[in-house]
């Protein structure tokens, strides 16, 4: 999901006291890798295909590929919120003031004067999300080679979000009036509306085959056959992320009410002491990951138990899973944590002195 569903309920946070870890994370701050262009991460997102992961600050972005960090010189001071491959070749890059195209050693600005929190592949189209920092409103915008345009059938929505479920389809987020169920194979004007004047923050697509939208207002809106109904109807709070795990159950995190989650027939409440719950991933090996901001740090579900395995004051935004099961999690103002069998270094030079 963007940034816009990723910081409601997310307090500012405070500088961490120290930091104990129950599993062997590696830290990386700019103070032991002064490659990395900022301690604030705002994201960290794979390129599966190729092994490439993606890291944006508020001092730009690197790219980390086989163990090594590399800044992307070009995006230097841009606060860079999203990363996405152009088919046609180089990259879009949504940063606070713009979108910047980087095709080797070219580049192209775009999207001046608007925030760009998300850009997707749609199909064979890009779309990226703009928002005018002035009104406060968003507007879907679609890329027509190195320029960029509002899409007529949205042009007066207000749009939070742009998600693509595990299907293939992809779903906006209006303000206030529910959600779009869009596939890419088919015309826009086939499009779905779903849920009108409802507030979703979270979507979800289970393996089943159902729909999940969680709301502002506290609970979720399950489709299936074409129906949608309220459940989860006790949780006041809002739905901040949905997912599902290995097992077939339904995970719920909340702004301020910690994790349900729902084994098919009943809804049992987690970590309500914990109150808003900032990251909620579920890993290949099954096990369900939090990080709280009352708590910070990171612990994980095993089937039977909450198991704490970094212990930090500071809550993490954004955690990926790497090759061989490793883990790259990122903080809110602490740099990045790495788990498992993988390291990262600093560029090396030509003359084989290492750039860090």
């Amino acid at each position: 999901m963007s940034s816009f569903i990723r910081w409601i309920g997310l307090a500012a946070a405070t500088v961490a006291l120290g930091a104990k870890a129950a599993d062997p994370w590696q830290h990386v701050t700019k103070a032991t890798l002064p490659l990395l262009p900022a301690d604030e991460i705002q994201l960290v997102k794979t390129d599966a295909g190729k092994g490439v992961v993606w890291i944006g600050t508020p001092g730009g972005a690197a790219t980390v590929e086989g163990g090594i960090l590399r800044p992307m010189n070009k995006t230097k001071d841009l606060k860079v919120w999203d990363v996405m491959k152009r088919p046609e070749g180089g990259f879009w890059i949504g940063h606070s003031t713009g979108a910047l195209l980087v095709d080797g050693d070219r580049t192209v600005q775009a999207l001046k004067g608007f925030s760009v929190p998300s850009i997707q592949a749609v199909g064979t189209q890009m779309w990226a999300i703009a928002k005018n920092e002035s009104t406060d409103r968003n507007t879907l915008m679609q890329a027509n080679g190195e320029d960029w345009a509002p899409i007529a059938l949205f042009k007066d929505r207000n749009v939070l979000d742009l998600a693509q479920d595990v299907k293939g389809t992809f779903w906006l987020v209006f303000d206030g009036d529910g959600v779009m169920e869009i596939n890419p194979r088919q015309m826009l004007a086939e499009s779905r509306h779903h849920l009108s004047r409802m507030n979703v923050t979270s979507i979800l697509t289970d393996s089943q085959g159902r729909t999940w939208c969680g709301l502002m207002s506290g609970g979720v809106m399950v489709r299936q056959n074409n129906e949608w109904k309220r459940q989860l109807d006790r949780e006041n709070s809002a739905v901040l992320s949905l997912a599902e795990d290995g097992t077939g159950r339904v995970w719920a995190a909340t702004s301020g009410n910690g994790v349900w989650t729902f084994d098919g027939k009943n809804w049992t409440g987690m970590l309500q002491e914990e109150g808003s719950v900032n990251l909620m991933k579920v890993t290949s090996d099954k096990r369900v990951w939090v990080s709280t901001q009352r708590r910070g740090g990171l612990r994980y579900w095993n089937g039977t138990e909450w198991i704490i395995s970094l212990e930090i004051s500071l809550p993490l935004q954004c955690l990926v899973e790497l090759p061989k099961g490793a883990l790259m999690a990122g903080g809110v103002l602490d740099g990045l944590y790495i788990l498992g069998d993988y390291s990262i270094k600093g560029e090396v030079s030509s003359d084989g002195k290492r750039k860090d």
